[in-house]
C-alpha cells in the first residue's frame, strides 16, 4: 500500500510506472513471439528432416529386404532346388549330388553378392536336410527340426521374417535376421530357411542419419525391437506410450513427459516400422541458444530503457517539483521567488511564462499601490477642493444676485450654468451618475459657450431614452465637447457644428457620439492619440493620463472596466475629411453607486 500510495502522490513515479508497463509489456510480447516462432520452427524442421531421414531409411532397408526376398523366392522356385525335394528318403548321396549343383549354380554367386548370409538350410519334411554356411558359422548339431517354424508356417506360402538371437552359431549374442520359406514340389513339401547378420540393416538405419540427435530403431507392427544400434534393446519393445501408435501407418507425435519427438513410417516389404525419436531440446540446442541470447538482449535493454526513462523523468519532474515549489511561495505571497528557465522544451517555456506572470503580476501590484496612493491623494485634493468650493458658491450667488438686480440676464444665466457646473463636479461622493445627468452637465456648458459665442456655435443632442438611464462615470462627454470647441473655435473663430448623437449599440453597451465640422485630427496627431490610447488600454494601471482631456476620459473608464475590451474612446476623421469623430463606449448599467472609497451599492442592473 505504501508503493502504490507513494504512487499516487509523484507524477515522476506515475510516468516511470507507465513507461516501465509499456516497455515490459513489449517486452513480455516479444518474447513469447519469439518463443512460440523459435518452437514452432524447431518442430517443424524436426519432423521435415526426420521425414526425410525415414523416407531414406525405408527406401533403403525396403530395397535390401526385397532384394533377399527376391533371391529367396528364385532359389525356392529353379530346377535345381525341386530336383533335390524329389530325391527319395535316406538317399544321402544323392541329396549331396543334388544341393551341390544348387551351391554351384545359385549359392555360390548369392554368397558373393551377398556376404553377410549366415547359412542356408534345406528342409525336407520326408527327412533331407541339407545346410550352407558362410565361413562355417553354423554349429554341425544343429537341425532345422528342432525349430518352431513347421508349425508357425503351416501351410502358408508367404515368406515368414524374424528377428533372433541363435545360439546356433558359433558367435554369441550375434542378432540375425530370418527369412523362412515354404515349398512344395507336388507331393514333396518343405522348407528353405535364409540367416542374415543384422549388422547391415543396422548400418542402413545409422548410416542415413545425417548427424540427427536421438534414436533410429526399426520394430515389428506389435512394437518389438527389430533394429537398434543398442544391441542389448533388440527383442525388446519400444516405450508404453509409443506401442498404441505404430498400429497407423505413419504418424508424429511430442511426448511431454520426456520432450522427445517420435516419428515413424511403414516397411511396405515386411510392415515394420521404422521409427526416429528425437530429443526436442538437443535438436533445438542452436535455437534455444539464439532464443536465451534474445531474451537476455532484450532483457539488458529493459534495465537500460529504465534507467533512460528513470533519467529522463526526473529530470521532468525536477523541474516540475521546483515550479511547485515556487508556485506554494507565491501562494503565501513571495513574489520574488524565480524558477529556473533553462532548456528549449516546454517546461523551459511553461517556466518563462511563469517568470514573466511574475514579473507582471509584482508590476501590477506595484502600479496598484501607486494608483491606491494616487486615489487617495485625489481625495485629499477633492477634500480640500470642497472646502474651497463653498467660498466659490457664495461668491456666484452674489454675481447673480447683482446681475438679478441690475438687469443683465445674460451674467445672470452664465452665473447660474456656471454654479450648477461647479457643484455638479465639485460632488466627490459619487463617481458614477446617469447619461441623463451628463448631458444636463453638458446643456449648462453649452449654455455658458452660447452667450460666449453667439451663432458661431451651433449644436444638436440626440439621446435614446434607455441609455438616458444608464450610469457612467461623470465628467466624461463635457470634457471631450470643450476640446472640440477649444480646437476649433478659440483657434479660427470659423462658425462650428456639433452633434452629440447618444444610443443603445450591441452587445449591451452604451455609444456616444460627438462630431464636428471642423479641421478635424492632423494625420501625424490622430496616429500619435491613437498609439497612446492603445498603451493605456493594455496597462490602464500603469500610467496616468494627466489632464482632463481626451486621453483622461479614456484612462478612467478602462481604469473602471478593464475587462470590458470594448469600453474607452476611440478617435477618427469623419468621411469625406471635414471634421473630427470621438466615440466614447461602456456597458450599460443601472442604478449602480460608487463612493469614493471604492465600495459598490446595487439595486438594478440592466
Amino acid at each position: 500500500m505504501k508503493v502504490l500510495d507513494a504512487i499516487r502522490r509523484s507524477i515522476k513515479w506515475k510516468l516511470v510506472t507507465l513507461l516501465a508497463s509499456v516497455l515490459l509489456s513489449v517486452i513480455v510480447t516479444i518474447v513469447l513471439l519469439t518463443y512460440r516462432i523459435t518452437s514452432e520452427t524447431v518442430i517443424r524442421d524436426a519432423e521435415a528432416l526426420a521425414s526425410q531421414m525415414l523416407r531414406q531409411v525405408n527406401l533403403n532397408l525396403n530395397q535390401y529386404l526385397k532384394g533377399y526376398q527376391q533371391s529367396l523366392l528364385s532359389i525356392a522356385s529353379n530346377r535345381d532346388t525341386e530336383r533335390w525335394f524329389m530325391v527319395e528318403p535316406g538317399d544321402d548321396l544323392g541329396s549331396y549330388i543334388a544341393f551341390q549343383e544348387i551351391v554351384r549354380n545359385y549359392l555360390q554367386v548369392f554368397i558373393y553378392h551377398h556376404p553377410e548370409v549366415m547359412s542356408l538350410t534345406f528342409y525336407n519334411t520326408n527327412g533331407n536336410e541339407m545346410h550352407f554356411t558362410n565361413q562355417d558359422e553354423l554349429r554341425e548339431e544343429y537341425t532345422f527340426g528342432a525349430e518352431h517354424y513347421i508349425e508357425l508356417l503351416g501351410k502358408s506360402n508367404d515368406i515368414h521374417y524374424e528377428i533372433t538371437f541363435p545360439e546356433h552359431y558359433r558367435r554369441k549374442n550375434q542378432p540375425v535376421l530370418t527369412m523362412v520359406k515354404r515349398v512344395a514340389f507336388g507331393r514333396r513339401t518343405g522348407y528353405i530357411k535364409l540367416d542374415v547378420d543384422l549388422g547391415p540393416a543396422l548400418r542402413i538405419v545409422t548410416d542415413t542419419n545425417p548427424g540427427l540427435p536421438g534414436t533410429t530403431m526399426v520394430t515389428d507392427e506389435k512394437g518389438e525391437i527389430i533394429v537398434h544400434p543398442d544391441l542389448g534393446l533388440v527383442k525388446t519393445f519400444a516405450d508404453a506410450d509409443i506401442v498404441p501408435r505404430l498400429a497407423e501407418t505413419s504418424g508424429t507425435f511430442y511426448r511431454e513427459d520426456s520432450g522427445e519427438i517420435v516419428m515413424f513410417q511403414t516397411v511396405p516389404a515386411t510392415g515394420w516400422k521404422a521409427l526416429a525419436v528425437i530429443p526436442y531440446y538437443e535438436f533445438a540446442k542452436n535455437e534455444l541458444y539464439i532464443r536465451k541470447v534474445t531474451i537476455a538482449t532484450l532483457l539488458v535493454g529493459l534495465a537500460l530503457s529504465l534507467v533512460i526513462v528513470f533519467a529522463v523523468v526526473s529530470s521532468v519532474t525536477r523541474r516540475i517539483g521546483l515550479l511547485r515549489v515556487a508556485i506554494s511561495r507565491v501562494k503565501i505571497g513571495d513574489l520574488g521567488v524565480r524558477v529556473p528557465a533553462a532548456g528549449n522544451d516546454e517546461l523551459a517555456d511553461l517556466g518563462h511564462a511563469f517568470n514573466l506572470m511574475l514579473d507582471r503580476l509584482n508590476d501590477s501590484v506595484q502600479e496598484l499601490a501607486e494608483t491606491r496612493m494616487r486615489q487617495r491623494a485625489a481625495t485629499m485634493s477633492a477634500l480640500q477642493s470642497q472646502i474651497d468650493s463653498h467660498f466659490l458658491y457664495n461668491s456666484l450667488e452674489t454675481i447673480n444676485a447683482m446681475a438679478n438686480l441690475a438687469g443683465h440676464r445674460d451674467i445672470e444665466r452664465v452665473a447660474v450654468a456656471l454654479s450648477r457646473m461647479l457643484r455638479y463636479t465639485s460632488d466627490y461622493r459619487k463617481m458614477f451618475v446617469t447619461v441623463e445627468d451628463e448631458l444636463r452637465h453638458l446643456g449648462h456648458y453649452l449654455d455658458i459657450c452660447r452667450i460666449r459665442y453667439g451663432d458661431k456655435l451651433i449644436f444638436a443632442i440626440e439621446a435614446e431614452d434607455e441609455c438616458r438611464r444608464s450610469k457612467c462615470l461623470k465628467a466624461i462627454i463635457q470634457p471631450l465637447v470643450e476640446n472640440s470647441i477649444r480646437h476649433n473655435l478659440d483657434v479660427n473663430g470659423r462658425p462650428l457644428r456639433l452633434e452629440i448623437r447618444v444610443r443603445r449599440a450591441e452587445p449591451g453597451h452604451v455609444r456616444i457620439d460627438i462630431l464636428d465640422d471642423g479641421t478635424g485630427f492632423a494625420q501625424e496627431k490622430l496616429t500619435r492619440l491613437r498609439e497612446r490610447i492603445a498603451s493605456l488600454s493594455s496597462r490602464p494601471l500603469g500610467e496616468h493620463a494627466g489632464g482632463v482631456g481626451l486621453l483622461n476620459v479614456h484612462f478612467r473608464i478602462r481604469v473602471c472596466h478593464a475587462s470590458d475590451p470594448l469600453a474607452g474612446v476611440s478617435v477618427s476623421n469623419r468621411e469625406g475629411g471635414r471634421g473630427a469623430a470621438v466615440t466614447v463606449m461602456f456597458p450599460i448599467e443601472y442604478d449602480r453607486e460608487i463612493t469614493e472609497d471604492g465600495d459598490e451599492t446595487h439595486s438594478d442592473r440592466g
